[in-house]
């Protein structure tokens, strides 16, 4: 994805590819470059392939893994492989990300390949998924540190802060929720300090640091509380044909099930709504009420309960005062709207509930 020049994103993107290039230029010549099936989607977002991609027949390998020990056995266990094989002459490099740790030593001393290999580590920091998402794209973070109590995780997080605000300058506030996040804070007030003389302020006014185990909600929200319906557009585009479709819509609203039973047949939307506090489904209720409203008249009475509920009727009562010269009071004379969450009892209804007496199924 291309950014904006200029923008965060933009600058993040353009510091890390050419950090990468040139940490990969440190290796004269032609080189096998083989990565860590973790960091291939991330390496591909972010400089993309074609920049990686050359044609070599070198006798110089540079594996770039992650600093964990099971990407550093797999490069031991290669180049033992190598060794066994006769393979005298090869040169070999390592590049951690974002850096080399010690039990990453360790193995390559116990395997005997130490003395073989070159190491590097590439810093990389925050990574744009979007215009304004970021992600270190660090799914250990959680467990190492706030089930095991290591904190080593913590220094990734000051690195990538510290990149940050030497791209777009000093951060002048920081709010703090939890025990981490005060440890980053306190560094990024040293280091704040420790550049004030060779950075100007930015244009980040704000950073909020909030632990984990103070916020738990947001671990449930899914890629459609932050992209919504442009995950269909993002898809299109990225599998390469959106430029040969034509987009419509086809605004479905309540879906008559019986003379008097109606539905929206959206089956997602108690969990999207009550459990992920995704408000896009809103939207679908308020324009099949503006649809019901356009066939039959003005609701005059909206009787609610609940916050969802409140939303769809103040949406009601605006659209109601926009049509009030265009449409007539009509022969539904009320409309009550009730959360799920004030009403679980209906949750339990069948289709028996609904149509039994239609079947005879209600004892006389």
């Amino acid at each position: 994805m291309e950014y904006k020049s200029g923008s965060i994103a933009y600058s993040l993107k353009k510091y890390s590819s050419d950090l990468f290039i040139g940490l990969l230029n440190q290796i004269n010549g032609q080189k096998d470059l083989i990565l860590s099936p973790q960091l291939i989607p991330i390496f591909d977002l972010m400089f993309g392939f074609t920049l990686l991609k050359t044609p070599s027949t070198s006798k110089k390998v540079c594996f770039v893994i992650e600093s964990t020990l099971t990407d550093t056995q797999m490069v031991a266990n290669a180049i033992n492989a190598d060794k066994r094989r006769g393979a005298e002459d090869i040169e070999y490099w390592i590049v951690f990300v974002p850096k080399k740790i010690q039990i990453c030593d360790e193995c390559l001393e116990r395997e005997g390949v130490y003395q073989y290999i070159t190491l590097l580590n590439y810093p990389l920091g925050l990574i744009p998924l979007d215009i304004d998402l970021f992600s270190l794209e660090f799914p250990d973070f959680y467990a190492n540190s706030f089930l095991f109590g290591d904190q080593c995780g913590l220094s990734r997080i000051n690195q990538s802060l510290s990149q940050l605000q030497g791209l777009v300058g000093l951060i002048s506030r920081a709010y703090i929720k939890g025990k981490y996040a005060t440890i980053v804070s306190d560094y990024l007030t040293q280091t704040s300090s420790e550049s004030a003389n060779s950075l100007s302020t930015g244009f980040i006014s704000d950073l909020i640091l909030v632990d984990r185990d103070e916020d738990y909600v947001s671990v449930l929200m899914s890629q459609l509380n932050y992209m919504g319906i442009q995950i269909c557009d993002e898809c299109l585009e990225r599998e390469g044909v959106y430029q040969y479709i034509t987009l419509l819509n086809y605004p479905l609203g309540l879906i008559p099930l019986d003379v008097d039973l109606f539905s929206l047949e959206f089956p997602d939307f108690y969990a999207n709504s009550f459990l992920f506090g995704d408000q896009c489904g809103l939207s679908r209720i308020n324009q099949s009420l503006s649809q019901l409203q356009g066939l039959v008249g003005l609701i005059p009475r909206a009787y609610i309960k609940g916050k969802y509920a409140t939303i769809v009727s103040d949406y009601l009562t605006q659209t109601s005062s926009e049509s009030a010269n265009s449409l007539s009071t009509g022969f539904i004379s009320d409309l009550i709207l009730v959360d799920r969450d004030e009403d679980y009892v209906s949750v339990l209804m069948s289709q028996l509930n609904y149509m039994g007496e239609k079947w005879n199924l209600v004892p006389k």
